[in-house]
């Protein structure tokens, strides 16, 4: 079974690999001249699944509004986008409610817990260098309220696995000594030991060689101008002109505003 992977960032080409492990044929298609060179390329690169807070937490309805008049608000709503946005927006403000957040930051805590071993495993299964650093995640605290609200967060996903621990000013400057002339003004600080962070372009380089190493085509400088449709069902894409079949497609082009078109393959044949 063939697969056409488009995009050759760090979901695509994740994804690639994995077709790859269950001994399926890939060919990875990529707009850009390298991988890695959009989205991915300018990704922060943080491995952290103790940071697993959905956007929507309780009381963002009221930081939604606000930001209507602020205009370097961190969250900004923009009143021109309103009735776009309005069946979308309230189903994410319904499930701002505490029970819906506590739920969602458990799922990805688990999902993001999950994606950082599988990381992990493929990196040292496929020898990958990409400055992965594993040296944890030090969150530093100035007033106590907001030391509990986190530590509040920690406990409740220690039950899933999360590692953590409560430090005192002291324990953050023996992990951080450069913050030593601040801790006076320090409240604490929370370790979080399991998480990681990496260069995301250089781990898309990395992985694409590996595929190829393993057999699988990715190929730069393709972008794809159209889906293929046979019989209701997709059956590949076209790139400069030439039809390319495959059985699946995967689109994993990062923020794509429209397809340039999808036609039935009957017609682009004539």
């Amino acid at each position: 079974m063939t697969t056409i992977v488009v995009g050759g960032g760090l979901l695509g080409l994740s994804t690639a690999q994995a077709l790859i492990d269950r001994g399926e044929e890939v060919v990875v298609l990529e707009a850009n001249d390298s991988v890695g060179a959009e989205t991915s390329f300018a990704n922060g690169g943080m491995l952290t699944p103790s940071l697993s807070e959905p956007w929507n937490s309780p009381g963002v309805f009221r930081h939604l509004l606000t930001s209507l008049f602020v205009p370097g608000a961190a969250m900004k709503l923009r009143l021109r986008v309103l009735p776009s946005l309005l069946a979308w927006g309230l189903g994410f403000i319904r499930h701002s409610s505490r029970a819906h957040y506590l739920a969602a930051v458990r799922d990805n805590y688990r999902l993001a817990d999950y994606s950082l071993m599988s990381t992990r495993e493929m990196s040292a299964r496929l020898e990958l260098r990409y400055d992965l650093v594993d040296r944890g995640t030090l969150c530093i605290y100035r007033d106590e309220t907001s030391m509990a609200e986190r530590m509040a967060l920690c406990t409740m996903l220690g039950e899933v696995g999360l590692t953590y621990r409560q430090l005192d000013p002291g324990g953050v400057v023996d992990i951080e000594p450069v913050l030593a002339p601040i801790r006076q003004q320090l409240a604490g600080g929370i370790w979080l030991p399991g998480d990681a962070r990496g260069d995301a372009r250089k781990f898309c380089v990395a992985l694409a060689a590996a595929i190829e190493a393993q057999g699988g085509a990715v190929r730069t400088a393709a972008p794809v101008d159209e889906l293929l449709v046979d019989d209701g069902r997709i059956a590949g894409v076209v790139v400069d002109g030439l039809s390319i079949e495959a059985n699946r497609v995967v689109v994993a082009a990062g923020v794509v505003l429209a397809l340039p078109g999808i036609s039935d393959r009957a017609k682009l044949r004539k």
